[in-house]
């Protein structure tokens, strides 16, 4: 049957032709059961493409969230970059104005022209304000001086230059305004340079984006052209430069704003451009065009499918035409048509030629575009990593040579320390790299230029110029400079040399400047990086190593110590009193004196040995290598003379001595930590000696060092558990026989020690933040006991507390004790505060401060152990206090010595000439306490009564005081 069919249809097909070329017109071009079997081919086909359509477009769908956020990503880094572009071409801007400047200065007459100058290719207009308002323009038309307040008036005189832009003008003019200094002094010039918007802004951003500089008020200042949007043309439109016409208008409507990303500008603050920032707006396409573009692609696809079947039924019907029987033809048509075959393929053939030549043009294009490409990504990726700007030099001198069309490229980076000198690394093609080092002053007009033109200039490699010399070595003639700016100052460039004078296509000159762009931002990024590992790492001041890097390295000789089977020292150098060098002369004397001791010591060691800033006034220093553990005492006793010769403070002279503790591994520690313990134990006992000398560390001392530690740590929680307790001592009045007074005295009962006395851990508290807690904690307790006291009319007229040094001295102490009188509901004057004598030498005008606020409040501020200092004696006509202590040292010698006798009589002689009352403490005898009350002492505590007890027992005893027999005993 399907032989048959075919006939039938062949048959058909024969008599269509013959019909055809017999000249019957109305016989049909196909015959009706071809129509018939084609319909049915191309209804699939059309259905197979609506449910590929329907796939296709859903998973474009699913695509459009990543490749959202990837595009968000990108231009958020993309604004970095340009902020970074655009801060670097600013300040080449005021380079170059202060170039124009000098060269005015500096001019023998009054008149000024435009070739005299710097290339002015950065400003759009130039002009000079002389005095009487003369106007001379140097380039341009003349700028505007609008907006000019009193602020900006003040930073001009001072020498600086600012950036003034008027926003009431229909047109932003971005002007530099720079006062000139006249061979009269009285006078004035102002130089008015006018930024040129396509030198700012020009190869910033892509077509596609749009770039804006933003004010302190987000106000726009300069933009550049881009795709308008009805919504974003009054956001960011401030001049005719930024509302430039779109040159498809009727695209406007498909346009749309996809991103807005805001980056600040890097500029120093001097130029009037704090809160700047550049704001980079990128375009794409609106939700109608993307539907228009969609169906625009389905349109496409159903006309390709229904070609596609045409063709499927061509290739069908000529395989049945194949079946048949061939139909003879005249020899002469079937010649001509040959001909014309072979024509048509010659034609077709001619044509795939030129087709395959464009399309390896075209794809070398693109292999060119990728390339790039793939270098900026790389750059921005490495900027992006914190790699170092010699890896990402390494990077692109490998690549750039295959990119650029130079016959030699080069990177020329000048010497921070020394800017006339520079390094230079060239690629020539064919060739190995080279470098050079330029240790010559470079050529003043070479330097000038990088500064000025930021987007590159061309020169003739001329042999007497220092910096293309070595490229006019190779042959090279004509070299096209891009500077690279780190943080807007000149400080290299990218060189593009040929042997021969060439132009450059402007593709290539603008992916040249993208490079310079890219590696100036790296450059600085990295410097950014380094200086602040510097910082990490090193003291500012002394620039030596910190202590991070010095336990770094501690650890890293032990281990080598360890391996070698060697000796190896520690020394701590800390300088006495260097604290009264700060309080004399402010920080500033003391740095110069640290910079002073560390020259000193970095001379007394070997090149080996590393000193380092571990603190303060203190310094860390290892000796890597000992012949034995006792060379490192040879050292100290260097370093100890040395540090002790007279530091220069301006035009004095100061002696400060040093002591150092020493520590040796591996006797005194297996570890770094270990031996800084070690080290630092042995300094403070060497401190303790009266220091200006060095003490090893001796085990032996280290136990009782121990004790102390551990007996600290149990402070620190026993605050917490409650294992401090108070106990209470009375004081009595010596001419009536009452109890005045109770003072509060802290006990700590241990959980495994037992009862601990202040004198084993009042100290160590001191030494720490500790006793600042126990303060607290004593004052609180002690005003709670005496509130409930009066509740049960126990309580004696006030409460005595001790309070430290180190907490009178903090600015919150006021606060502290208002707050403990507050919480507890204690009178200001039921609270005495103890104070010690030495408590007057330290600090003394805050201290001052400090008692009169107190006893302003009402508090009663008593002088503790008075007679134990040194110069209090001075202080006491100043000192807001009501009550002196004699110490226990006078009284218990009184009726033994005359000489204790006749300073206890004189001790009370000033309290009663400055009307102040006087406490006699350690009264253990009755001839004591007889003596005390005929010379006119007020009150007295001690053994003789009582001794501190518990809260419990100080009522039981304050109960039991009512006894007559005792009282009269007390008085007689």
């Amino acid at each position: 049957k399907f032989r048959q069919s075919a006939l039938v249809r062949g048959s058909l097909r024969l008599q269509q032709i013959q019909a055809h070329n017999d000249g019957d017109a109305n016989t049909p071009p196909f015959p009706a059961l071809a129509r018939r079997w084609m319909w049915p081919q191309l209804c699939v086909a059309i259905g197979v493409l609506v449910i590929v359509t329907g796939v296709g477009l859903a998973l474009s769908s699913g695509l459009e969230a990543p490749a959202r956020a990837q595009q968000v990503d990108h231009e958020r880094r993309q604004a970095d970059l340009t902020s970074a572009l655009i801060s670097q071409r600013l300040v080449s801007a005021d380079q170059l104005s202060r170039l124009i400047a000098a060269s005015l200065t500096n001019r023998e007459n009054s008149a000024a022209t435009s070739n005299s100058l710097p290339p002015l290719g950065l400003f759009s207009s130039v002009a000079l304000i002389k005095d009487g308002n003369a106007l001379v323009v140097l380039k341009g038309r003349p700028p505007r001086l609008t907006g000019i307040d009193q602020a900006s008036i003040e930073r001009i005189s001072g020498g600086n230059a600012i950036f003034l832009v008027d926003h009431a003008n229909t047109e932003n003019r971005l002007v530099l305004l720079r006062a000139v200094p006249t061979q009269q002094s009285t006078q004035v010039e102002l130089l008015l340079t006018e930024l040129s918007a396509s030198h700012l802004l020009g190869s910033a951003v892509s077509t596609n984006s749009r770039v804006c500089i933003l004010d302190r008020s987000a106000t726009p200042v300069l933009c550049n052209p881009g795709p308008p949007n009805s919504r974003t043309a009054a956001r960011s439109s401030p001049s005719k430069l930024g509302t430039a016409a779109y040159p498809d208008s009727w695209r406007k409507p498909f346009i749309r704003e996809v991103t807005r990303t805001t980056s600040p500008l890097t500029v120093d603050s001097e130029l009037g451009v704090d809160g700047w920032s550049a704001e980079l707006t990128e375009y794409g396409t609106a939700p109608i065009a993307r539907l228009l573009s969609k169906l625009f692609y389905v349109l496409i696809g159903m006309v390709a499918a229904t070609v596609a079947g045409r063709l499927t039924l061509q290739l069908t019907r000529r395989h049945a035409n194949a079946t048949l029987p061939v139909v003879s033809m005249r020899q002469s048509e079937t010649k001509d048509r040959l001909n014309s075959q072979t024509g048509e393929r010659n034609q077709r053939a001619s044509s795939q030629n030129t087709k395959g030549k464009r399309r390896r043009e075209n794809a070398g294009t693109r292999d060119a575009r990728s390339s790039t490409l793939a270098l900026l990504s790389e750059i921005d990726r490495a900027i992006l990593s914190g790699a170092t700007f010699e890896r990402i030099l390494d990077s692109v001198i490998e690549r750039v040579s295959a990119i650029l069309p130079g016959d030699a490229v080069a990177v020329a980076l000048l010497d921070r320390a020394k800017p006339s000198q520079c390094e230079m690394i060239i690629t020539r093609r064919g060739d190995k790299r080279r470098e050079a080092r330029i240790e010559e002053a470079l050529d003043a007009r070479s330097t000038a230029e990088l500064a000025v033109n930021p987007d590159g200039a061309w020169f003739d490699c001329n042999p007497d110029d220092a910096l293309l010399a070595p490229l006019h070595e190779l042959g090279m003639q004509h070299c096209l400079l891009f500077p690279i700016f780190k943080e807007g100052i000149a400080a290299g460039a990218l060189v593009i040399a040929n042997e021969t004078e060439r132009s450059l296509a402007d593709r290539d000159y603008s992916l040249a400047r993208d490079i310079a762009h890219r590696l100036g931002v790296a450059y600085t990024s990295a410097s950014r990086g380094q200086e602040l590992l510097f910082h990490s790492l090193y003291d500012t001041t002394t620039e030596l190593p910190n202590r991070k890097f010095f336990e770094t390295r501690l650890e890293e000789e032990i281990s080598r110590a360890r391996r070698e089977s060697r000796f190896l020292a520690l020394l701590i150098v800390d300088l006495d009193n260097f604290k009264k060098i700060n309080d004399t002369y402010g920080h500033e004397g003391g740095d110069i004196l640290l910079e002073q001791a560390s020259a000193r010591v970095r001379a007394g060691l070997r090149s080996e040995d590393l000193v380092a800033r571990v603190g303060s006034d203190e310094f860390g220093v290892l000796l890597p290598t000992l012949a034995e553990d006792t060379d490192a005492a040879n050292v100290a006793e260097k370093l100890i003379e040395s540090l002790s010769e007279p530091y220069t403070l301006g035009s004095q002279q100061q002696h400060l001595s040093a002591t150092i503790g020493i520590a040796v591994f591996p006797r005194d520690g297996q570890t770094s930590r270990a031996l800084l313990q070690s080290a630092d134990f042995a300094l403070h006992a060497a401190k303790k000696e009266g220091g200006a000398k060095y003490s090893a560390y001796e085990a032996q001392r280290n136990e009782l060092a121990q004790e102390q530690v551990a007996l600290a740590n149990d402070l620190r929680h026993a605050i917490t558990k409650s294992e401090l307790k108070l106990y209470f001592q009375p004081q009595i009045d010596l001419q009536h026989g009452e109890i005045v007074g109770a003072e509060a005295l802290v006990r700590w009962q241990h959980r495994t020690r037992g009862m601990v006395m202040p004198g084993a851990f009042i100290n160590i508290a001191e030494q720490s933040d500790l006793i600042e807690k126990v303060g607290e904690f004593v004052r609180q307790a002690a005003s709670a006991q005496f509130r409930a006291w009066e509740k049960d009319g126990l309580a004696p007229m006030r409460v005595s507390v001790n309070v430290s040094s180190r907490e009178v001295q903090r600015k919150d102490f006021v606060e502290r004790i208002e707050n403990t009188l507050v919480s507890s509901g204690l009178r200001p004057f039921s609270l005495e505060l103890e104070i010690t004598e030495s408590l007057l030498l330290e600090n003394a005008d805050d201290v001052l401060s400090t008692l009169k606020a107190l006893s302003d409040r009402g508090v009663r501020i008593a002088i503790d152990d008075f007679g134990t200092g040194y110069s209090s004696m001075a202080y006491l006509k100043n000192l807001p206090f009501h009550v002196l202590k004699i110490d226990r040292s006078f009284v218990k010698d009184i009726g033994t010595s005359s000489g204790a006798d006749s300073i206890v009589s004189a001790i009370i002689g000033v309290a009663q000439s400055l009307g102040k009352e006087i406490v006699a403490e350690g009264i253990e005898l009755d001839a004591q306490r007889a003596f005390l009350k005929e010379n006119g002492c007020d009150m007295g505590q001690g053994y003789l009564w009582s001794r501190p007890v518990p809260a419990d027992e100080f009522a039981a005893f304050v109960r039991n005081w009512n006894n007559t027999a005792r009282r009269v005993a007390a008085v007689d």
